[in-house]
């Protein structure tokens, strides 16, 4: 059982090599920076955590299976199984994510999923047979968004101090510059909004500008309105 980040990193360079599959290879198919990619082995940063999206994203492409425990990632190998499945496994993990975060907008928002997809899917029939990947998508950003800690209210920010930032944490130089104690205050942004800005760009492994991450800012305000 993996019991630190140190541990996470070498069982990943074990299912890679395991597995046979190159360095250049798994970065490809993780859709992974080669910056990133190396970055996670280096001697220097072992016990540093990584992305969740990148730590989900590397599972997939060795065919594991993540569990979170107090916040560590365990991996287990997945078994075969059925190809296709009824939609109603789809709309069970859709209610739980919208049950927790409290609507379906808001999942879709902190999921970083298309909030039409989600409600093509919740539109079909029960006992409509679809492809699974549908399901592993749901259950996916459903373990991605830690909804545990969700239900319990929003989450707390890391702190955020100019010259002195985790860059594991915040990697986006825009949204870096607007969650700085001046920027904070100018734009009045709480702590339940500075936890979803940093969803967001976790998930999507942004790099953008600061004027962006304003208009995301006002934008996600006009719809919780």
């Amino acid at each position: 059982m993996n019991s630190s980040w140190k541990d996470v990193k070498q069982n990943l360079k074990d299912l890679i090599e395991a597995d046979q599959i190159s360095d250049h290879e798994a970065i490809r198919k993780a859709g992974l920076s080669r910056s990133t990619y190396y970055q996670l082995f280096d001697p220097d940063r072992v016990e540093s955590p990584m992305h969740k999206s990148t730590v989900f994203a590397l599972a997939k492409v060795l065919n594991h299976h993540v569990k979170y425990v107090d916040g560590i990632p365990q991996f287990t190998q997945m078994l075969a199984r059925p190809s296709r499945i009824s939609a109603k496994h789809v709309h069970e993990s859709i209610d739980k994510a919208v049950e927790i975060t409290g609507s379906l907008a808001k999942f879709s928002r902190l999921s970083g999923m298309d909030i039409d997809q989600l409600n093509t899917l919740m539109d079909l029939s029960p006992n409509t047979i679809i492809d699974i990947s549908s399901l592993d998508l749901i259950d996916s950003a459903i373990d991605r968004l830690d909804l545990k800690r969700i239900s319990k209210g929003p989450m707390k920010s890391p702190e955020v101090n100019i010259g002195k930032v985790d860059e594991n944490i915040i990697s986006d130089n825009g949204l870096l510059q607007l969650l700085t104690g001046e920027n904070l205050t100018k734009h009045n942004i709480s702590e339940s909004e500075r936890s979803e800005l940093l969803m967001i760009s976790q998930n999507r492994n942004t790099q953008t500008t600061i004027e962006h991450w304003v208009s995301i800012l006002y934008t996600l305000r006009a719809l919780d309105n």
